[in-house]
């Protein structure tokens, strides 16, 4: 059997199985294991060591920083055929398309191959899957001028105007278009473009020329280009990078305006345009790709496209050369850890830490973010680095190190800590189909931080509910998921370095109680006096500790009320743990701490909760209510309260007595002043 059908049956089998993974696209367990592994079979070292050493001579390079066909070609790298989605667009009757995609997916790359194809670079696409399909455009029209702009970037070093700035980027861009279709262009004595017009006007100028001179002739007898734009919303970001304190933008307004007059001469000189593709990181609110060119077609949540951009797994099974990457990395596992694995224990590592890209409703159509898929391929080949630690297959987190747009990082130190707290509760994550469908998002972030974090790669597409009309929306992979906790939510130094979930855990409220004012004298500085602040702090503190199947989760719609935050954990195989906690500032008065009954409804619709209901997985509930009172910078009382079976509770913990006491008028008449450690109410 020769290589590439090997591959294609590896494929099929690979495929079968991973489909009934978990349906987010990665287990929510820790790593696969390699500990464990058969050592059937084994070769001896100094085979494994002459087998690696061939097999890395023989494997051709990948490039991760690749945005041409010819780069690829010109290194003898490897090339993962994207042509048969490109060809979805070429064969696609409309004209006018837009594609938004998160950073890093490939958007680049996959533009350029389209030139290649329109301008029937033959030579160029020897091998891929278009050059033998019998594809129109390279058999009998064409070639096709195109049009390709890559949207100018602000020097973040200029102090100049942003407006002169932009104008004077896009003139440039122009410029080069021009000259490389070899069209005659004024210029000043110094050599700099100067159309004496606007960048729009250019623009208009450029299609209208090189339609005429130089289109390929439609059925109609009209000559006609092909504009590719990359990166339209470059410009919206590089400003927002430069933002000052408080989130002020200046020149806005106006290089919105210059953005929309220039976009709208696509629709203007739409008798001389074949087809146009323009994707981005965003949908932008105000440009005219949106408001005016009322032809084009949203494709970035179209099933028929899902796939355009990213690597899929079938993709990447089906190129023999990548396979020959795992058959690599099988054989450096076998070195390190003396025992055998398969390429499907492999690729299903790496699929929960790289795949699970979903852009739309249907669940089957999944991709690998393409940088960080092809790093850990070079690292692989290039490293001498054990690939195995601690007996789990070592992955690093190449997309997040790749950058993290200002915008995102400027706009998530808006939203409260709360969001981030959910995103990985299965079914949380809601947005109106409406919002992502339709809408645009406005410049800096959005009121539903969803949109943002949906747009900036950190949550994908899960399912959508049609009844409510939303997208279910979720983390993407392993990697996305750490970086996001470990790099990007705020206060996770020392507040994280304490066990805090192993002491509720082992009921130590104690030491709960302590490490919570302790953080709260330490982080002063940093924290607001208010009652989200606190609830964010003593969540995050939970979310971040929480072992292996602890479930965290803010504000669960519970048809009894919804408590600020419910945390649960397993004690053993039997009994598991479950607390609602209750927070409240010192200003609200001597109602701060809810009656018992109150919190016995809690328990009982804690139980008949479908996802809590599910989770506690017939085992033995220990019910507590965490009653926690802040204010001043401090935890001024604490009280946690135990819940049999039947409903019955018992107080087994309370701090914060004189403070508790002072809330009265006359603390004397307090019917259990003598007793506080049976205290049950204060009404």
């Amino acid at each position: 059997m020769c290589i590439r059908d090997r591959c294609c049956v590896e494929a099929v089998t690979t495929l079968a199985s991973l489909a009934k993974k978990h349906p987010c696209g990665f287990n929510t367990r820790s790593h696969m294991s390699f500990s464990s592994l058969s050592n059937d079979g084994m070769l001896s070292e100094a085979e494994l060591e002459s087998k690696i050493a061939v097999m890395r001579s023989e494997l051709k390079p990948v490039l991760s920083d690749a945005i041409t066909l010819n780069h690829i070609r010109e290194a003898g790298a490897i090339y993962v055929d994207k042509t048969p989605e490109l060809s979805k667009i070429i064969m696609d009757s409309g004209r006018y398309f837009f594609c938004a995609r998160p950073r890093r997916m490939g958007k680049s790359l996959n533009l350029k191959v389209l030139q290649a194809i329109y301008e029937k670079k033959i030579a160029l696409l020897k091998g891929t899957w278009i050059s033998e399909a019998h594809c129109p455009i390279l058999e009998k029209e064409g070639p096709y001028p195109v049009i390709f702009l890559s949207a100018p970037s602000f020097d973040q070093n200029s102090n100049g105007k942003s407006t002169s700035l932009l104008e004077r980027g896009l003139n440039m861009v122009l410029k080069d278009e021009a000259i490389r279709h070899g069209l005659q262009i004024p210029t000043d004595d110094k050599g700099v473009i100067d159309f004496n017009s606007s960048p729009s006007l250019n623009f208009r100028n450029l299609i209208h020329t090189l339609g005429r001179e130089k289109g390929y002739p439609s059925i109609t007898g009209e000559k006609e280009i092909v504009v590719l734009i990359d990166e339209y919303d470059r410009p919206i970001f590089d400003l927002v990078k430069r933002l000052p304190d408080k989130g002020v933008v200046p020149d806005l307004e106006i290089v919105q305006s210059m953005l929309h007059n220039f976009y709208l001469q696509l629709k203007e000189c739409g008798i001389y345009i074949k087809k146009c593709l323009i994707v981005g990181g965003a949908k932008f609110a105000k440009l005219s790709v949106f408001s005016a060119l009322n032809l084009l077609q949203d494709i970035s949540e179209s099933d028929k496209y899902a796939s355009l951009f990213g690597i899929t797994k079938a993709e990447a099974l089906s190129n023999p050369e990548i396979v020959k990457y795992f058959e690599f990395i099988k054989l450096r596992i076998q070195k390190e850890t003396k025992k055998i694995t398969t390429v499907d224990q492999i690729l299903e590592t790496l699929l929960q830490y790289y795949d699970g890209y979903q852009f739309s409703e249907n669940q089957n159509i999944k991709v690998l973010s393409p940088f960080a898929f092809v790093s850990y391929l070079k690292n692989t080949a290039t490293s001498s680095r054990n690939l195995i630690a601690n007996g789990e297959l070592r992955m690093v987190n190449y997309w997040f190190k790749s950058g993290t747009p200002t915008s995102f990082m400027y706009a998530a130190a808006q939203y409260p800590l709360t969001i981030f707290h959910s995103l990985d509760t299965k079914g949380a994550n809601r947005i109106k189909s409406s919002l992502l469908e339709e809408s645009c998002m406005p410049i800096l972030y959005h009121k539903n931080p969803y949109l943002q974090l949906y747009q900036s790669g950190y949550l994908t597409m899960d399912s959508y509910d049609p009844i409510r009309k939303e997208y279910i929306l979720r983390y993407p992979n392993k990697e996305v998921r750490a970086s996001l906790e470990d790099s990007v939510l705020p206060y996770r130094d020392e507040m994280y370095k304490a066990d805090i979930v192993d002491m509720m855990r082992e009921r130590n409220w104690k030491n709960v109680y302590l490490e919570m004012k302790r953080w709260l004298t330490e982080k002063k500085e940093q924290i607001y006096d208010n009652e989200a602040f606190y609830q964010d702090i003593i969540l995050a503190m939970l979310h971040h500790n929480r072992k292996e199947n602890d479930i965290v989760e803010s504000q669960p719609n519970l048809s009894g009320g919804r408590p600020d935050g419910i945390f649960g954990s397993y004690i053993d195989k039997e009994n598991c743990l479950m607390i609602n906690i209750e927070l409240k500032h010192i200003n609200a008065g001597k109602k701060h701490l809810k009656e018992n009954a109150q919190f016995r409804r809690y328990v009982e619709k804690t139980k008949e909760s479908k996802t809590i209901g599910e989770w506690m997985d017939n085992k033995k509930a220990h019910f507590y209510t965490m009653d926690l009172v802040f204010g001043h910078l401090q935890l001024q009382c604490m009280r946690v309260h135990e819940y049999d079976e039947v409903g019955a509770h018992k107080c087994v913990f309370l701090e914060g007595t004189k403070w508790l006491l002072g809330v009265y008028e006359n603390p004397s008449v307090h019917p259990q002043k003598d007793k506080l450690e049976q205290f049950t109410t204060l009404n």
